[in-house]
């Protein structure tokens, strides 16, 4: 998408830039709520069908690009992220809204629901990472837990500390896809990269990054929820979406075959589907309840 189709929103000294594309179905609102170390641009491919039937907002979050936001040391979290949201929400005037949200962007989307459930019509939720969830006396999920500290965000800090801002980068797709991967991205993909990196370097030095989410609110969330799980997905992805369904059965999940974490990417055709598939029914199930009101 180009520069000149982003529109700009702000709040307070904050700027958060975002494209709009209207359908004749415009009364339905949708959000798309991307992951870390991308940025609206990630959506791209996915705006024109969403578009056709549903009013369809794509945004940057609060540290990512083109966003001009600066960050100064201090603490950052997925609270803070979903207060951002919300304020897109209202000042838009997009409530209700699905938000269809990926990685870290579905973190915040499911905080959002729970605290404030009245912005929310319905989820599309893509391997929410919500850590907290795996800090619990079962040693196996807190081993994961552990894991995924130790081999992600040790390196991420060591390397933020040098002030090597691709070195930091370089390891965090080394854990997600492999040694050796982000040197065989095109440079233009690498550039993307580096162009999110602040986000990275604010959450590495948070002091409470993963805001918890207790499991109470998880047990009592109403807002209708899919989620989409990759087939060869990281256990840790795995181990927190288990977590989720155990909690609220009524969640509902859809394993997309042969697919990692980066599913939008890889398995785009099947993603929409899916989500489409989930928030079409919800609408029908909304008109049939507010017609036997």
């Amino acid at each position: 998408m180009a520069e000149t189709a982003w529109r700009l929103f702000r709040v307070g000294n904050l700027g958060f830039h975002y494209s709009l594309a209207d359908s004749a179905a415009s009364e339905r609102n949708l959000v798309l709520v991307h992951g870390s170390l991308v940025d609206v641009r990630s959506w791209d491919r996915h705006v024109e069908a969403f578009s056709r039937r549903f009013k369809t907002l794509a945004y940057s979050r609060r540290y990512n690009y083109p966003n001009l936001n600066s960050w100064s040391g201090e603490d950052h979290s997925v609270a803070i992220e979903a207060e951002d949201l919300a304020s897109l929400l209202r000042g838009l005037q997009l409530v209700p809204a699905r938000i269809v949200a990926h990685s870290l962007g579905a973190y915040v989307a499911l905080y959002l629901a729970i605290q404030e459930p009245g912005l929310v019509h319905s989820l599309v939720l893509s391997e929410p990472p919500v850590l907290p969830l795996l800090r619990t006396s079962e040693p196996s999920l807190q081993q994961l837990y552990d894991e995924h500290m130790t081999h992600l965000w040790e390196p991420v800090r060591k390397a933020w500390l040098r002030k090597d801002r691709e070195a930091a980068v370089r390891s965090t797709i080394a854990y997600f896809q492999g040694e050796g991967q982000y040197d065989r991205f095109p440079l233009h993909l690498r550039q993307a990269l580096l162009d999110n990196s602040l986000e990275w370097e604010a959450i590495a030095f948070s002091r409470d990054p993963f805001s918890v989410i207790p499991e109470d609110s998880i047990r009592a969330l109403r807002v209708p929820a899919l989620l989409l799980q990759g087939e060869r997905s990281l256990p840790f992805f795995k181990a927190i979406t288990d977590r989720i369904l155990e909690l609220n059965p009524a969640v509902r999940i859809t394993v997309i075959e042969d697919a990692g974490h980066e599913m939008w990417d890889s398995h785009p055709g099947d993603c929409r589907r899916a989500g489409l598939r989930f928030l079409l029914e919800m609408d029908r199930q909304g008109r049939t309840r507010t017609n036997t009101d």
